[in-house]
């Protein structure tokens, strides 16, 4: 009996542990999949022109607006928004154009979670 109960405390900790495992790859998959769709949107986006991004009416790309074609793509929840830190809405388009792109979703335990890209376009 002893021996049994020895047994069942350590099958219970080895599947625990292997719970946990795989918990942790489905949330390091959900990372990975955020960070190859922020990488998608940016080689989009430093395709255009700094004015076309910030001023075109047709401009996926507009500031603070989140991109149509990543809402729901891959990830429950899914939105990549895009910023300009530098950029005022109606002022000049600075010769350096910072862009910061930020990907959030709701993982599969439910929380909110979110993921930055950063870059830089020159005119």
């Amino acid at each position: 009996m002893f021996a049994m109960s020895i047994l069942t405390v350590g099958v219970m900790a080895a599947f625990s542990s292997q719970v946990g495992s795989m918990e942790l790859m489905r949330s390091s998959r959900e990372t990975q999949t955020a960070s190859a769709d922020l990488r998608a949107a940016m080689e989009d986006l430093l395709t255009r022109t700094p004015e076309f991004l910030v001023e075109h009416p047709q401009s996926p790309y507009l500031p603070d607006q989140s991109i149509a074609a990543f809402e729901d793509l891959h990830l429950t929840g899914q939105t990549i928004v895009t910023r300009y830190p530098n950029y005022t809405v109606g002022g000049v388009v600075p010769p350096i154009l910072q862009i910061a792109l930020e990907c959030t979703w709701v993982d599969f335990e439910g929380r909110e979670r979110d993921l930055q890209l950063v870059t830089a376009l020159s005119q």
